[in-house]
């Protein structure tokens, strides 16, 4: 490993499917789980009282995001379920993205509506600057509000 004093969490789902040979990178992580270096978790993990772990599959089985909350705010950290911020305005399926189409789209969307009642700050990984945005409901559909 990388960083053999790490703590290493997985969604015990992921780990489901990589031992089940439907994901890539099993072995890597093998040698994780063999050291035993990895936390399996379902959504609604704690790691601290200001970061949770929650539900966000279909662009993987068990995939999850990260919520972090603190004096009133909060962040959530998508992971690869968005991709692009395209994906706030249209979050349908993407087959072509997802190994559930439907589950991702129903997910994003089911973020998008959370994010925008709560104010949240939407981070996507993946995202040019300036990252992510709050997500604002507009018509129908969503949009990313960012700092001018």
């Amino acid at each position: 490993p990388s960083f053999p004093r790490a703590r290493y969490v997985y969604a015990t789902k992921e780990i489901e499917a990589l031992r089940a040979g439907r994901r890539r990178g099993a072995e890597a992580i093998e040698v994780l789980l063999a050291r035993g270096l990895v936390e399996l978790v379902e959504p609604g993990y704690r790691l601290t009282g200001e970061v949770t772990m929650e539900r966000a599959a279909g662009h993987a089985p068990g995939h999850l995001a990260v919520r972090i909350a603190s004096r009133g705010a909060s962040a959530l950290i998508t992971g690869h379920l968005f991709l692009h911020p395209a994906q706030v305005f249209a979050p349908g399926p993407r087959a072509d993205l997802d190994e559930d189409p439907e589950l991702a789209a129903t997910s994003r969307k089911e973020l998008l509506e959370r994010c925008a009642a709560e104010g949240t700050l939407l981070i996507g990984p993946l995202f040019a600057d300036p990252g992510g945005g709050v997500v604002v409901a507009d018509a129908g559909s969503w949009r990313l509000k960012t700092a001018p």
